[in-house]
């Protein structure tokens, strides 16, 4: 099971974020990266620690910021969501 989409809505009530991570085919072996860029304060940073908090099922970093909906979407097309 790996990453497809994190998806945030409405984070500090005014931005949308889509991160869409690389997918591999089975007869691909190559590493991929994601690059996060962007103007100073558009929630770079918080995505990270949002996506570090569903993974470790620690939802603190969720009570910090003002969010509407977090979804972390997996390659089973499993979804799991904060709102």
């Amino acid at each position: 099971m790996h990453l497809k989409r994190l998806t945030v809505t409405g984070l500090f009530h005014q931005f949308n974020h889509e991160i869409i991570f690389p997918t591999l085919d089975q007869q691909e072996s190559s590493a991929s990266i994601v690059i996060l860029h962007g103007p100073n304060g558009i929630g770079k940073t918080t995505l990270l620690r949002m996506l570090n908090g569903l993974l470790a099922l620690d939802f603190n970093p969720f009570r910090a910021v003002p969010f509407i909906r977090c979804e972390l979407q997996f390659s089973t097309d499993e979804i799991m969501s904060v709102q």
